[in-house]
């Protein structure tokens, strides 16, 4: 059974915190941010293409965690997506490449933030209508995340993650929405 989706006003983000473009002085605690946190690897050209594609980039982003208001932010929870293309006359629809958040960070409505900065630039800048996501089924805390923000499962892909057992994701999605 699905969860039971309920509405949760954005709350502010903490004072310390920052939503940043990525850029190439936080590219490399981006990928190992990613490393450390997700199961599969990701090859370089994923992470070149954030500094090399226009639409990456606008569709990427980083959150950075200031202890004070005179220490160096640091990375602690990062996103990138990239456009599917549309179907027949379909607009595009955005696709949640990656997201992670630093387990000690979690909780703080970061990665929510995060995914909202990224759908509503893509729904104002190049029309999309649709969010969609692959997600491990084993992974029942980031299904149960995207269901309180709304995605529903829409598609089981079995044996989509090679190196993972068991190897199915459910494909996530949802409308882009008025409040987005």
């Amino acid at each position: 059974p699905q969860p039971t989706t309920t509405y949760r006003p954005r709350r502010p983000l903490p004072s310390n915190v920052t939503l940043a473009p990525i850029a190439p002085s936080t590219l490399t605690s981006f990928r190992r941010l990613n490393s450390v946190i997700l199961p599969v690897p990701y090859s370089e050209r994923f992470y070149a293409e954030i500094l090399s594609d226009p639409v990456v980039a606008s569709l990427s982003a980083v959150a950075l965690w200031a202890d004070t208001p005179a220490s160096k932010p640091r990375v602690v929870a990062g996103i990138r997506c990239r456009l599917l293309a549309p179907v027949a006359d379909a607009a595009p629809s955005l696709y949640v490449a990656t997201i992670a958040t630093l387990s000690p960070f979690r909780g703080h409505g970061i990665a929510s933030a995060l995914l909202h900065r990224v759908i509503a630039h893509a729904a104002r800048e190049y029309g999309v209508t649709t969010v969609s996501a692959h997600v491990w089924e084993g992974n029942v805390e980031v299904w149960e995340w995207y269901s309180v923000l709304g995605f529903t499962k829409a598609v089981f892909e079995e044996e989509y993650y090679k190196k993972l057992r068991p190897g199915g994701a459910w494909v996530l999605e949802r409308p882009v929405r008025v409040t987005d």
